[in-house]
């Protein structure tokens, strides 16, 4: 055999070497490989399955939070909206009591501006929430305690509050644009005057107070 071939036949040897040390090494790595996936997809499976367990449980919690707080504001607006309605029926109530003890006055059993105006400015000065008192006679013409202001001139007579009370009920009238003072937004309480002088079960006409809406 010539150094030549001898030369080339080492060559050989050598890439046969070659070849079955990587075959080697990567039948080895394989087996590496394939050991340990079995433990990686256990890891993997605990980490998510936690992940999933927390993120569910902090979901219901904070669904039972919010809903604990909406339930709270919830009720504390009604508390506060019942107590605004109790201290409304309060003052209307006392306001109104007012209304009807000068209904029933004698003075204003007169029918008599020039006598139930001195006593309405008292109960204005008494009662200064209202912005004016006044009196409606049976035909719906309006006297009113502001100054400068046209009395028995301006007619009610299509206002509900004024009919209301012409039939023998107190009424509260819903806002509405007045007359008097004109383009303010009152609402006006309108308390019967009774009087046995007058026709059997007709009103001698009314007291009105006005406040601002």
């Amino acid at each position: 055999m010539t150094e030549s071939d001898q030369i080339h036949q080492l060559k050989n040897w050598q890439k046969l070497l070659y070849h079955w040390r990587n075959r080697c090494i990567n039948t080895q790595f394989l087996k590496q490989a394939l050991q340990r996936t079995p433990q990686n997809f256990i890891e993997r499976v605990i980490i998510g399955s936690t992940t999933l367990a927390v993120s569910v449980s902090a979901y219901y919690c904070y669904q039972a939070v919010r809903n604990l707080l909406l339930e709270n504001l919830k009720q504390n607006a009604f508390l506060q909206v019942e107590q605004s309605v109790r201290e409304i029926d309060t003052w209307l109530s006392t306001h109104k009591a007012a209304l009807e003890a000068s209904a029933n006055s004698p003075t204003f059993r007169t029918m008599d501006w020039s006598q139930i105006e001195p006593y309405l400015r008292s109960e204005g000065q008494r009662l200064p929430e209202f912005i004016y008192f006044g009196m409606i006679d049976a035909n719906g013409f309006l006297y009113t305690t502001l100054p400068d202001q046209p009395q028995g001139v301006i007619n009610l007579r299509d206002r509900k509050h004024f009919q209301e009370a012409m039939v023998g009920k107190g009424s509260l009238s819903d806002p509405l644009i007045a007359r008097i003072p004109q383009g303010a937004r009152v609402v006006a309480y309108a308390v019967p005057v009774w009087s046995g002088v007058a026709e059997l079960g007709k009103p001698l006409g009314e007291v009105i107070g006005a406040i601002n809406a």
